[in-house]
């Protein structure tokens, strides 16, 4: 066989094993393997790499570090100080090719996990055939042409980056298609009511299947600001016994739902005491409460405030206590390295927070009709 197609089938769309993730795991293993792709997922080049004999990647390390959260930046420069050898920096690549042994694999996917496993790609597979050849030297030619830089330079340039601003669609066309939700081969299937179970009960007891997305929604807003990532240690998003959702950075509450909601209890959100004057005045705040100073500079009369609001209408939050919030969660972050109740974070809420479909599927789980 010289060629083939790949590309999702009905089973693969409705949770089989990603045909792209199966192709690329057996060509890898224990070969000398090429690739050519601008945006990568380090978990995902790190699955194909603790597989292969020998590898060498060129990807645009620029257009890469830009789409990334602070926190991943760093992990990708230390990915790339230690393999410094096997990867170059290519302006303006946009091939995504792999080549292994006498295989190679040409496409429109980006090997990310997204990208393997949500997205509607095409890929040709050849095997045993000229076209291999041909794109081994390609490959090896491009590489020679590419002149190495000095580690140092991607600190430098992650340094000179921004913080990612907001750019979250807030308004969507209508959903015409199921959309695509395979898993990599090798992973046991599982359901989201099962892998999620805990988190969907909780959701169960808002007030409204909007009340719940517009909290999930103010989680990933959180996400974004601080730009803590998923394996940060400062953050733990967690579900505790009382039956409330707490994400908390460092030691402190920084956003909070008290499920389930009665007239005693809402949500809560870190401010500034800045605005205490402003929060005694607004009536849907229930009550509010000083953190204890315990920062390097902190007195009781610049500690911040945590303040429990009633859930009617939370969306219509005023865009001041908005950017208040935001400010505080940020400050926090920088008060340690290590948040004492990273043990009991949960990967999921964090999943559902930043993963728009997930979230879907979760609220059409806890509100069925």
């Amino acid at each position: 066989m010289a060629s083939r197609l790949i590309y999702h089938t009905p089973q693969s769309m409705q949770g089989g094993v990603s045909p792209f993730d199966d192709a690329i795991i057996n060509m890898v293993s224990d070969e000398d393997v090429r690739i050519t792709c601008p945006y990568i997922g380090l978990e995902y080049l790190q699955r194909l790499t603790d597989k292969t004999r020998e590898w060498w990647l060129i990807t645009d390390i620029e257009e890469l570090l830009k789409l990334q959260p602070r926190t991943q930046r760093e992990a990708f420069a230390d990915f790339i100080d230690l393999n410094f050898e096997r990867v170059r920096h290519c302006q303006g690549l946009h091939a995504k090719v792999l080549i292994a042994g006498r295989q190679a694999l040409v496409g429109s996917a980006n090997m990310t996990k997204k990208g393997i496993t949500r997205r509607v790609e095409m890929s040709v597979q050849f095997t045993e055939c000229e076209q291999v050849s041909e794109l081994e030297l390609w490959f090896d030619d491009l590489w020679e042409q590419i002149v190495p830089f000095e580690p140092p330079f991607i600190r430098d340039f992650i340094d000179s980056l921004p913080i990612i601003e907001d750019s979250k669609v807030t308004t969507r066309l209508p959903k015409s298609f199921v959309g695509v939700w395979s898993r990599l081969s090798g992973k046991q299937p599982t359901s989201i009511a099962a892998e999620a179970s805990d988190l969907i009960e909780r959701l169960r007891m808002a007030p409204s299947r909007e009340w719940a997305n517009w909290w999930l929604g103010l989680a990933g807003k959180l996400i974004e600001v601080t730009e803590l990532g998923p394996d940060d240690p400062r953050l733990s998003m967690s579900l505790p016994k009382d039956g409330s959702i707490a994400v908390t950075i460092i030691r402190r509450y920084v956003l909070a739902a008290s499920l389930p909601i009665s007239s005693t209890s809402g949500f809560g959100l870190i401010l500034p005491v800045s605005m205490r004057q402003r929060i005694e005045r607004m009536p849907n705040v229930m009550s509010f409460f000083c953190f204890r100073p315990g920062h390097s500079g902190e007195t009781q009369s610049n500690a911040p405030l945590f303040v429990s609001f009633s859930s009617d209408k939370p969306s219509q939050l005023q865009k001041d206590i908005i950017e208040g919030w935001e400010e505080a969660a940020i400050t926090e972050c920088s008060h340690g390295r290590r948040s004492s109740f990273r043990k009991y974070h949960q990967p999921i809420v964090y999943r559902a927070a930043t993963d728009d479909e997930f979230r879907l599927q979760l609220l059409d789980e806890a509100f069925p009709d």
